[in-house]
């Protein structure tokens, strides 16, 4: 495997659903491979580069988890205790445990309230917004994907580690990793704008 190969892969790949531009690395048999295709925004922009920054987006979650995980290892969180114990702030009805958060068995809605905006702030959302989720399931009785929880559990980082899920982010997780700190959400260049296929009508949209 070499970088023609990937892309001429990778472009393909684009081509076929849609994809503006994208970016592929590849380890095999301790060799890297790697390839950049198309352009950065639906409607052009500029090629997308090697160092271009791509939004993860939901892959901040396992992040999220193992920084969950790190904390409950140092006696710092409980997995098993009510979230509402160790946050009393959102005010949440739900007897939800950190535990069902991670693996989305917590019966909390998949999205936040579309008029609450993007949780820059998590103490603020939660402190405002959490109080008026309405369950979607009894804690543990069904798998339901949710953003929500992991607000939540973001939260209960900031609450324990006394920084930013960010700054925890990058500290605690992405330096000990040798990753670099603009991996960390809002850190280092601009992210290239995401986009969807919408299934109704084909379009591609920002």
């Amino acid at each position: 495997m070499d970088d023609a190969y990937l892309h001429e892969l990778l472009t393909g790949l684009a081509r076929a659903h849609r994809v503006p531009g994208a970016q592929l690395v590849v380890r095999s048999a301790g060799r890297w491979a790697g390839a950049v295709t198309g352009t950065t925004a639906v409607d052009g922009g500029g090629p997308v580069e090697r160092d271009s920054a791509f939004p993860v987006s939901s892959l901040t979650k396992p992040f999220t988890a193992a920084l969950v995980l790190m904390l409950a290892a140092d006696g710092d969180l409980d997995l098993d205790e009510p979230v509402t114990d160790q946050l009393p702030e959102a005010g949440l009805e739900s007897k939800a445990t950190l535990r069902q958060l991670l693996s989305h068995t917590g019966g909390l809605a998949a999205n936040l309230p579309e008029e609450d905006g993007h949780p820059d702030d998590l103490a603020r959302w939660v402190a405002k917004s959490a109080r008026r989720l309405t369950p979607v399931a009894e804690p543990g009785a069904a798998f339901s994907y949710s953003n929500v929880g992991y607000v939540l559990a973001g939260r209960l980082v900031e609450r324990t580690t006394g920084m930013s899920w960010a700054r925890a982010m990058e500290v605690m997780l992405l330096r000990p990793l040798g990753l670099p700190p603009g991996s960390a959400p809002g850190g280092g260049r601009p992210p290239v704008p995401g986009h969807l296929v919408r299934r109704s009508d084909g379009l591609v949209v920002p």
